[in-house]
């Protein structure tokens, strides 16, 4: 299986709204380009109820496989680095993982409400791409999926 290597991801401004309704995300953008897929290849990035995103790894050529059974119901980013570490076969290893929480910027989530963001992690349960950092000593959003992205 080949790794992942991760690019310097691009930052938007705000989120792109089409009249539709329809979203291009900052977090979403910002974790693929960060696996080297361009800004222009997609408008939309999806939401909780429409993951869009998983339509563009595959088309980019990559897979993205969940494992959000391997955790527990009450998942968090921080009681998941040993659960990510044990199903790992490397550090390289990367996940996609959506959080939700009522502190990020814009309600984009879903038709039922919430506020979702995502982030990209490694096989050691280290985060290593998120345009909004957690400033706590221990990481307690809670996770809503996650997917091992690998090259297809």
């Amino acid at each position: 299986m080949r790794s992942i290597k991760l690019h310097t991801p691009v930052l938007m401004a705000d989120h792109i709204r089409y009249k539709s309704g329809k979203v291009k995300t900052i977090c979403v953008t910002y974790c693929l380009t960060a696996l080297g897929i361009a800004f222009d290849s997609f408008t939309v990035t999806g939401s909780l109820d429409k993951p869009n995103y998983l339509g563009i790894l595959n088309r980019e050529g990559f897979s993205a496989r969940s494992r959000r059974s391997k955790l527990s119901k009450t998942a968090t980013i921080g009681n998941s680095r040993a659960a990510i570490r044990k199903m790992s076969d490397s550090a390289q290893d990367i996940y996609l993982v959506v959080i939700l929480g009522d502190h990020y910027g814009d309600r984009v989530g879903s038709k039922k409400g919430g506020y979702c963001h995502a982030v990209l992690m490694n096989g050691n349960g280290e985060v290593v791409i998120d345009n909004a950092i957690s400033q706590v000593k221990r990481d307690h959003r809670k996770i809503h999926s996650i997917h091992k992205i690998t090259r297809a």
